[in-house]
């Protein structure tokens, strides 16, 4: 099943977004 590997990818996404929306902030 791909699925982990989807749920993986994802959560990484959204940590890296988060980490972006962060820097960004003062």
């Amino acid at each position: 099943m791909k699925l982990k590997i989807l749920a993986a990818i994802l959560f990484l996404s959204l940590v890296t977004l988060s980490s972006q929306t962060d820097n960004t902030r003062p």
